[in-house]
C-alpha cells in the first residue's frame, strides 16, 4: 500500500525537525565568527528562534497527529501540506534573519543550504525546484529592495557594497545559480533513493492492480467474507459482511469476532477453531451471527487457518447466510408437529368412535341373546 511511502515521508519530515533544532546555535556561531553581533542582533535573533522553536516543536505534535489518522488519502493530504508549509516557513524565517544580519553582507545566506537539501530529500523533483525557486525569489527581492532603498539595510558589518546595485545583484544571481547547482547534485546524490521509491511506487501500482480485482471479486460475491487474527480482531471483512451485519469499516475495528456470534453457539465454534488450532485443514460449521440491530443470522460454511510454527495467525472464513432455509425448515417442522398433533387426536378419535362400535355392536348381540331364551308362553303372559 502507499501507506509505506507515507511512513517514509513522515519519518524524513521526523529526521528533518531534529536536524532543524541545531539551525539556531549554528546561526549564532556563523555570525560571531563571520564579524560578530551587538545587542540589536541578540534581541533580533532571539524573538526568531523563539518563533522558530515554537512552529517546530508545533510540527512535531502535528506530525505526531497524522500518523493517528485512519484515511489514507487524508494522511497524504496532511502530510504533504506539513511539507510545505514547513520548507516555505524555513525560506522565509530564514530570509528575515538575513535581512536582520545585513542582508548582502550575510554569510547567513549558507544556510539556505539546509533548505535545498530538505527540499531534494523530502520532496518530489518539480516541487522540490518550486521550493529553491521560491526561496530564491525572496532572496533576490530582499537584495534589490535594499538595493533600491526601498526597505531599510541593517548594517552589521559597516560595509556599503549593497548600495551598488548591479554588484549586489550579481552576488545574489550568483548565489542563487548555486543553489541550483546545489540542488541538483544533492537530488543526484539521492537518486538510488528516488529509484528504489519509483520501484516501490510500480510493485505498489501492480499491486492495487491485483488487490482491485481481489476486491472486486470477494466484495461482488453473496458470501459473507472473513479473515480473523489469532485474538479474535477482524483483519478483512467484505462488502456483503458489511450490509448484512450492519457495521462500517470504523467499527469492525474495535469488534471482535465472538461479538457477533451468539452466545449460545460460541461453543461450537470455540471447538472449530480448536480445530484448526491443532492443525485441521479446514472445518465446516453452522453457526448464528447477531447484527448490529441485535437480529440474528444463521449461517453456514467453511473455515480454514494460516498457522505458522504452530502458532495461528489467522483464519479464512466464507459464510453463507442461511436465515430463509433455517426458518422455511423451522417453519416446516412445525406445521408437521400440528399436522401431527391433528393426526394423533384424528386417529384417537376414530379410535373411540371403532371402540363405541364396538360396544354398541355387543350390546346388541347381548340384547338378541336374551329375547332368544324367553318361552312363548311366558312372552303371551307378560
Amino acid at each position: 500500500m502507499d501507506n509505506l511511502l507515507l511512513q517514509e515521508k513522515i519519518q524524513k519530515l521526523y529526521w528533518l525537525i531534529k536536524i532543524r533544532f541545531i539551525a539556531p546555535p549554528l546561526i549564532l556561531v556563523v555570525t560571531y565568527v563571520t564579524g560578530g553581533f551587538n545587542l540589536d542582533f541578540l534581541v533580533t535573533y532571539g524573538f526568531f528562534v523563539s518563533l522558530f522553536l515554537i512552529i517546530n516543536v508545533l510540527h512535531l505534535v502535528y506530525l505526531k497527529s497524522i500518523e493517528k489518522v485512519d484515511e489514507e488519502e487524508e494522511t497524504k493530504i496532511r502530510v504533504n501540506r506539513a511539507g510545505s508549509f514547513q520548507m516555505i516557513f524555513d525560506a522565509v524565517l530564514l530570509t528575515l534573519t538575513i535581512h536582520y544580519d545585513g542582508g548582502a553582507e550575510s554569510p547567513l545566506i549558507l544556510m539556505y543550504i539546509f533548505v535545498v537539501i530538505g527540499a531534494a530529500i523530502i520532496l518530489t523533483r518539480f516541487w522540490a525546484y518550486l521550493m529553491v525557486s521560491i526561496c530564491s525569489l525572496f532572496y533576490l527581492a530582499l537584495i534589490v529592495a535594499e538595493a533600491l532603498q526601498i526597505i531599510p539595510h541593517v548594517a552589521s558589518r559597516n560595509a556599503n557594497n549593497y548600495l551598488n546595485f548591479y554588484s549586489s545583484f550579481s552576488d545574489a544571481a550568483y548565489v542563487v545559480v548555486m543553489l541550483f547547482i546545489l540542488l541538483y547534485f544533492a537530488r543526484f546524490m539521492t537518486q538510488e533513493s528516488q529509484i528504489m521509491r519509483e520501484s516501490l511506487k510500480t510493485a505498489l501500482n501492480k499491486y492495487k492492480q491485483i488487490k482491485a480485482r481481489y476486491d472486486d471479486l470477494f466484495d461482488n460475491a453473496n458470501d459473507l467474507i472473513q479473515s480473523v487474527d489469532g485474538e479474535g480482531n477482524f483483519l478483512y471483512v467484505n462488502k456483503q459482511w458489511h450490509e448484512v451485519l450492519g457495521y462500517n469499516k470504523k467499527e469492525i475495528k474495535g469488534l471482535k469476532v465472538y461479538d457477533i456470534i451468539d452466545k449460545d453457539y460460541r461453543n461450537a465454534f470455540d471447538n472449530s477453531v480448536r480445530e484448526l488450532r491443532m492443525g485441521k485443514k479446514g472445518v465446516r460449521l453452522q453457526t448464528v451471527f447477531k447484527t448490529k440491530d441485535g437480529e440474528l443470522i444463521y449461517v453456514e460454511g467453511n473455515s480454514s487457518a494460516k498457522i505458522e510454527k504452530g502458532e495461528l495467525i489467522s483464519t479464512r472464513d466464507i459464510f453463507r447466510d442461511v436465515t430463509k432455509r433455517i426458518e422455511a425448515e423451522n417453519e416446516m417442522k412445525q406445521k408437521n408437529k400440528e399436522l401431527e398433533n391433528i393426526n394423533k387426536v384424528m386417529i384417537g378419535r376414530e379410535i373411540k368412535m371403532i371402540d363405541m362400535k364396538n360396544e354398541i355392536k355387543k350390546l346388541k348381540a347381548k340384547g338378541k341373546g336374551s329375547n332368544k331364551s324367553k318361552k312363548p308362553g311366558q312372552e303371551e303372559a307378560s
